[in-house]
């Protein structure tokens, strides 16, 4: 027979639990991710086309990428609490609007994007043959390389931590230095090769690098 004070009891159990989940990721600390996010289109092959050729593909997916992008997502399904920045195409730019719509899907914050009417997220088409060799062709985003936040100290406000790679210097240098006023450790993810005197080196309290960036 139905009892309606289990029932009552039932729900206030799971409303306690609803409401502990939230309080947790509330007191998750905040990362925020500035620098690229682009899209990957990515086509498995037997062996790369010789030229003039083509070849046929077994799987074929659209996926996210950048560093920026990557590492926020990483945080999102780990359940941490997790801010994008960094430009992108207006909205006349279809990549640009799938790369927000699929961080923001995942659980990303993206208020931080700045959107550039005429400008364009950078477009990958990566093929990965059957000993995990890949190749890739590269369509550069147009008119991101001098953007800057709209508000870096706004953008840090809430953060515990700041995670920066360096394709965007001028956007992310403005984030770190605001991370820095406010004490907070600021990881930067060196994706390409740099100068040893970069002015990030001295912005960063931790950095890692990719194999190509060494």
């Amino acid at each position: 027979a139905h009892d309606p004070e289990k029932h009552v009891l039932d729900l206030i159990g799971d409303g306690n639990r609803f409401s502990d989940k939230i309080m947790r990721k509330q007191n998750t600390p905040k990362i925020l991710c500035a620098g690229i996010a682009v899209q990957d289109i990515v086509m498995r092959v037997e062996n790369f086309p010789a030229p003039g050729t083509k070849v046929a593909a077994s799987d074929f997916v659209i996926i996210g990428g950048g560093c920026a992008a990557n590492a926020a997502v990483t945080i999102a399904r780990l359940q941490g609490r997790v801010a994008f920045a960094g430009p992108l195409g207006g909205g006349n730019d279809a990549v640009s609007e799938r790369i927000v719509a699929d961080l923001t899907a995942e659980g990303v914050d993206c208020s931080g994007a700045v959107r550039v009417d005429g400008g364009t997220a950078s477009v990958s088409l990566i093929l990965l043959d059957a000993q995990g060799e890949k190749t890739i062709a590269t369509r550069r985003g147009v008119n991101l390389g001098h953007v800057l936040p709209a508000d870096a100290d706004r953008l840090v406000a809430d953060t515990d931590a700041v995670l920066v790679d360096n394709r965007f210097p001028e956007f992310v240098t403005a984030v770190c230095q605001a991370a820095r006023r406010r004490q907070i450790p600021v990881v930067i993810d060196l994706d390409q090769a740099t100068r040893v005197d970069d002015p990030l080196f001295a912005l960063g309290t931790h950095v890692i690098s990719s194999a190509e960036a060494l």
